[in-house]
């Protein structure tokens, strides 16, 4: 009966539990025989499994219309409690509801899995564990629990990695698949705490024969000791690596989100991702801070109990919902062009996260402008003073720190490379395509737009990332097409010379990129050529343009001996495999050769000479009736 009770208190948490759980279950009851499966002990279990789960009569009680922020699903119904059971708005038996197919990658998941154990015991541990499933095996008393270990292993290991259907190549995606691999680790710990055992009573079988030892109880002892060194000197090894008391990351990020929004009027952040929700639901509901700021979260809004416990919450009052949910999957569902269509004139719209990129309905009548990590939303033909929001971007760039690097995959590494970097390069292109509107129509409008966007780029150029972020390289690339543009627009030749050597500048930063397409290059380098002249002239100091030049030359020259490097690399490689080739031709031929020379060894054993020798050894057969 507890066994029944922990299983269900652990599905409440859990239902992956499931696969840990039933070889359990299944296990106990072949070990009670019939006696368990009277209508009496059966009983008995089903109700302490029950018991279990009780904690989901709180969510009926609670999880009603006036349920509180952030709780997930409609609990009041049967089919809403159903749903929320079976992960039905998830996908029920898969780990998340994505259409890419990842059928093909379970080997993928159990090699990423298995690689990674070694880092997961102490020193020896993947030795130890083994020693230890194979003592689990060979112990006739141990047999029947360590046949029920593997199975067990195995059942988890085969069914979670075949309906896991994240990617194994994103190493965001891995490291949530990463998460419910502590349950199949348990029977690793389980190998080799076995293994540890059996290797402290080989080493120390001669102290464990002492009659001290046996008449004080002290044979566990080594076993103890050797059990707490290995555990502190794992523990000891990843501190520093598993040490978050000082990582803030989660608070400075909410904090930069909520900061650039105005302080006055209704203010509306629509949300997108669960990095974003997260850290801005807890600064908003736990730190009671920007208290003035309505969230709506695109994720939540999908589902109607959410919209419909939305219009019941004082907070969300005077929010319209256009529809019953949002999303296509309804004819009553709203797209989001119906939703700020409904709310623009009474509310500051602004977004964190993106739009959800399957609909771009708003596209139709509205625009995103970036401040900082968020974009507010204006209708297309809103009018922007471009200075004043060239100022304002700058005031609410982000400034993060993080303690230390961030691992790739991490929730710390996707808010550094998705939102603080990209902060930076969405304010100077997002300016830059602004400028582009105006193209060709000359006048002072378009020198003002693509002026900002070269000072926006400027003002940027050589900021000095957190988190080892490094400004990618077409930052680069598009503010030397800023100032290309100014080459043009210029009046004096003074200013226009200026834009030549910046963006010269910024083209020859952006051709140090090593992972270049050719044609890419070679189009930059032709530009690079004509902005900068072989002779003097159109207010080029000779000095600058002398820098400029060695700087070209020089990076070309690097260039062209990579490139002979590369050329050098293929010829050497083709002709070891003409090599090959011949040696492989040459060994084909003297195989044959061989096979021709032992064929004519073998021609005279199939002669009729042999034969008629052993006929005339054999005994002749006496004729019938012969004496």
């Amino acid at each position: 009966a507890a066994g029944a009770w922990a299983i269900g208190l652990a599905l409440t948490n859990q239902h992956t539990m499931v696969l840990f759980c039933a070889p359990y279950a299944l296990w106990s009851l072949g070990r009670g025989g019939i006696h368990l499966l009277r209508p009496r002990a059966l009983a008995a279990l089903c109700a302490a499994g029950l018991l279990g789960l009780s904690p989901y009569l709180y969510l009926v009680s609670h999880g009603g219309a006036t349920a509180a922020w952030g709780s997930w699903g409609y609990h009041r119904s049967l089919g809403g409690l159903w749903t929320h059971v079976t992960r039905g708005e998830y996908g029920t038996f898969r780990l998340a509801s994505i259409d890419e197919a990842t059928n093909t990658q379970t080997w993928l998941r159990i090699t990423a899995y298995l690689t990674s154990l070694p880092g997961e015991l102490p020193a020896g541990g993947p030795v130890l564990a083994a020693v230890g499933l194979l003592r689990s095996l060979a112990l006739q008393r141990l047999r029947p629990l360590g046949l029920l270990l593997v199975c067990a292993w195995l059942l988890y290991i085969g069914i979670f990695f075949t309906l896991s259907n994240l990617p194994v190549d994103s190493p965001f995606y891995l490291q949530i698949q990463q998460r419910f691999w502590p349950q199949p680790n348990l029977y690793v710990a389980a190998w080799f705490a076995l293994g540890v055992r059996a290797a402290v009573e080989m080493v120390a079988a001669p102290w464990l024969a002492l009659p001290a030892v046996r008449r004080w109880r002290l044979a566990r002892v080594p076993t103890a000791l050797a059990a707490v060194a290995l555990v502190y000197s794992h523990a000891r090894t990843h501190w520093a690596e598993s040490d978050q008391s000082t990582n803030t990351i989660f608070v400075q990020f909410g904090r930069a989100l909520l900061a650039p929004l105005p302080t006055k009027g209704n203010v509306m952040l629509l949300t997108y991702g669960d990095d974003v929700i997260n850290t801005v639901r807890y600064v908003r509901r736990n730190l009671k801070e920007y208290d003035h700021v309505t969230i709506v979260d695109l994720n939540y809004i999908q589902f109607d109990w959410h919209v419909d416990r939305a219009r019941l919450d004082p907070e969300e009052k005077g929010i319209t919902y256009p529809g019953s949910n949002y999303g296509s999957n309804k004819p009553t569902a709203f797209l989001l062009w119906h939703f700020l269509h409904a709310n623009y004139a009474n509310w500051s719209v602004f977004v964190a996260g993106g739009m959800p990129p399957a609909d771009d309905s708003w596209k139709a009548e509205y625009q995103l402008w970036p401040l900082g990590m968020v974009s507010q939303v204006l209708r297309s033909g809103a009018a922007v003073a471009l200075d004043k929001w060239a100022s304002r971007s700058k005031k609410a760039l982000p400034r993060l720190s993080w303690e230390k690097t961030p691992l790739v995959g991490s929730w710390e590494h996707q808010i550094a490379n998705n939102h603080y970097r990209e902060a930076y390069q969405q304010r100077g292109w997002h300016c830059l395509q602004h400028a582009y509107e105006m193209h060709g129509e000359g006048g002072d409008e378009e020198i003002k737009r693509f002026s900002i966007a070269a000072r926006v780029y400027d003002e940027m150029a050589d900021v000095a990332l957190n988190a080892s972020m490094v400004l990618e390289s077409h930052f680069y690339r598009n503010m030397g097409v800023a100032f290309s543009q100014l080459v043009r627009l210029e009046p004096t030749a003074e200013r226009r010379a200026q834009a030549k050597q910046r963006a010269a500048q910024a083209f020859l930063r952006y051709l140090k990129d090593p992972n270049l397409a050719e044609s890419d290059r070679v189009q930059i380098e032709d530009g690079i050529l004509h902005l900068v002249p072989r002779g003097e002239g159109e207010g080029y100091h000779k000095m600058e343009r002398q820098m400029l030049e060695q700087e070209r030359t020089a990076l070309r020259g690097e260039y062209e001996q990579k490139a002979r490097d590369r050329a050098q690399t293929a010829e050497w490689q083709r002709q070891q495999l003409e090599m090959a080739k011949a040696q492989e031709a040459q060994q084909s031929q003297r195989r044959r050769a061989e096979a021709t020379i032992k064929e004519g060894m073998k021609a005279p054993q199939k002669a009729k000479k042999p034969e008629r020798a052993k006929a005339s050894a054999a005994p002749k057969k006496k004729k019938k009736g012969a004496k």
